[in-house]
C-alpha cells in the first residue's frame, strides 16, 4: 500500500485497523527510531530488550551479537561487566549489575560517562508508562573536548594571572623594602648628623679652649711645664675621643659591607678578659671591677683582637653608665658547648620598652641623656659577636643597672660560612 499516509493511519486506527496497518505503523516507528542521531534502546517491564537502533549498537560493538529482542538486560549487563573485569580485576561485577538493575524503576536519570575507547556519552533514561525503561544516548565527545580545551585555557589564564600577580607582589614588596631601607637610611643619616654635631663639638670645644689657654698663658709668661703637660693631655684626650668615634663609625660600615675579616685562632679567653679588666681599672680608679672567670675553658677558637675590642667596649660602658655605682662584675662559665660571659653594673639602667633596640646603630636609651656616647660601639660589638656565631643579650631595668650576656661557641664559628662571607 504505497500511497498510505499518516492521516489514513490515524483514521483507520480509530475503527480498529487491520493487521497490515499495525505492521506498517511499527515499520514507520522503527524507521523513525533508526533515523535519529541518538542511540535508542527500549526494555519492557520484565527487563527484556524490545528494540535498539543501529546508533546504540555502534556505542557497544562488542555486544552486537547479544542485542537481540527478548534478551534480558541482566544478561547484557553481565556480559558488559565481564569485559570491564578483564581490564580491571578489582571491578565488582555483582554490585555493578545490582546497581544498574535497580535503576530500571528509577523515574528519570541523566548522566555522563566515558567509554573504554575514550568517547564520552550522555545518557537519559526514562520510565515508560505501563512498565519498562527507554534509554537515549548521545555522543558528546566533541563537547567534552571543547570543555576540556576551555578548562585548560582557563587554567592557563589562571596560572598567568597568578604568576603576574605574584610578580607584581614581588615587585611591590621589593619597592616596599627599598622604601623602608631608604627611610631607615634617612633616619640613620639624621641621627648620625645629630650625633656627630654633638659628639665632635665637645672635644673640638675642649681642644679650642685648651689651645687658647695655652696661648694666653704663654703670652703672659705664666705657662709652667706642669700646666703645659696637663693642657696638652686634655687636647690629646679630646683628639683620641674623636679618633675612636671615627674608627668605630668606619669599622661598623666596613663590617656591614663585608670588608672586615675575623681571624679565628686559639684564644686564652680568661687571660684576655683579665687584661681588658686591668686596663679599665687603670682608666677608672673610682670603680671596683671584680671578676669570676675560673669556670672558663683554657682556650676557645676566636679572634683575640676582636674579643679585646668587644670586652673593652662593654667594660667602658659599664663604667660610663654607672658613675655613682662603683661595683662592676664580669663573670664567665661554660654551657652546652658555649662560653657565657656577663658584664654587670648597678648604674642608670635601661627602660624595659627600649631593650629590643639596644645594639642598633646610633640608638641611645633615654636614660643615657647627658652622658657622652654614640651607640656605635655596642652596635659594632653586636656585629662582631654575630660574626663569631655568637649572641649578645641585655637584662635591665631603669635605675637598677644592666647585665650584658655574651655567648660564644667554644669551637669557633662555622669556617665554611666565614669563608663565604670574607671580602679581602
Amino acid at each position: 500500500m504505497s500511497d498510505f499516509d499518516d492521516t489514513q493511519l490515524l483514521a483507520t486506527t480509530r475503527h480498529g485497523p487491520p493487521e497490515d496497518i499495525h505492521e506498517q505503523y511499527n515499520e514507520r516507528l522503527v524507521d523513525a527510531i533508526e533515523s535519529i542521531s541518538e542511540a535508542f534502546v527500549l526494555y519492557d517491564s520484565a527487563g527484556k530488550l524490545v528494540l535498539c537502533n543501529q546508533q546504540h549498537l555502534e556505542f557497544f560493538p562488542h555486544l552486537v551479537d547479544l542485542y537481540q529482542p527478548g534478551v534480558s538486560r541482566e544478561d547484557v549487563l553481565r556480559h558488559h561487566a565481564a569485559i570491564i573485569r578483564k581490564s580491571d580485576p578489582d571491578f565488582d561485577v555483582d554490585a555493578y549489575i545490582e546497581d544498574r538493575l535497580q535503576r530500571i524503576n528509577t523515574p528519570r536519570e541523566d548522566k555522563q560517562s566515558q567509554l573504554s575507547d575514550g568517547r564520552w556519552v550522555s545518557t537519559r533514561e526514562r520510565s515508560v508508562k505501563g512498565g519498562g525503561i527507554v534509554s537515549i544516548r548521545s555522543d558528546i565527545t566533541l563537547i567534552k573536548q571543547a570543555e576540556l580545551e576551555i578548562t585548560n585555557h582557563r587554567d592557563c589564564l589562571q596560572v598567568m594571572v597568578t604568576d603576574a600577580t605574584a610578580e607584581l607582589n614581588r615587585r611591590a614588596n621589593k619597592l616596599k623594602t627599598a622604601l623602608r631601607k631608604e627611610r631607615e637610611l634617612n633616619r640613620l643619616q639624621s641621627e648620625f648628623v645629630s650625633m656627630v654635631s654633638h659628639e665632635f663639638r665637645t672635644p673640638l670645644t675642649i681642644i679650642d679652649m685648651t689651645a687658647q689657654r695655652l696661648k694666653s698663658h704663654a703670652d703672659k709668661g705664666r705657662l709652667t711645664p706642669d700646666d703645659a703637660v696637663m693642657r696638652v693631655k686634655k687636647i690629646r684626650d679630646a683628639v683620641q675621643r674623636m679618633t675612636r668615634l671615627m674608627e668605630s663609625t668606619l669599622s661598623a660600615a666596613r663590617i656591614e659591607e663585608g670588608k672586615i675579616n675575623i681571624e679565628i685562632g686559639e684564644c686564652d679567653l680568661r687571660y684576655l678578659v683579665l687584661e681588658v679588666l686591668m686596663a679599665q681599672i687603670e682608666l677608672s680608679p673610682t670603680h671596683n671591677i671584680i671578676s669570676d672567670l675560673q669556670d672558663l675553658p683554657d682556650s676557645i677558637q676566636a679572634d683575640s683582637g676582636v674579643l679585646t675590642q668587644i670586652f673593652t667596649n662593654l667594660l667602658s660602658n659599664a663604667v660610663k653608665y654607672a658613675p655613682d655605682a662603683p661595683d662592676i662584675k664580669i663573670a664567665g662559665h661554660t654551657e652546652e658547648g658555649q662560653v657565657v660571659i656577663s658584664v654587670r653594673d648597678h648604674g642608670i639602667g635601661i627602660d624595659e620598652d627600649e631593650l629590643d633596640r639596644i645594639g642598633e646603630r646610633f640608638f641611645r636609651a633615654k636614660t643615657s641623656i647627658g652622658i657622652a656616647g654614640t651607640g656605635i660601639g655596642l652596635n659594632l660589638a653586636k656585629m662582631l659577636i654575630k660574626r663569631h656565631d655568637g649572641t649578645i643579650n641585655v637584662e635591665s631595668r631603669k635605675g637598677e643597672g644592666a647585665t650584658f650576656i655574651i655567648r660564644l661557641p667554644i669551637d669557633g664559628p662555622d669556617q665554611t660560612e666565614q669563608a663565604d662571607t670574607k671580602v679581602a
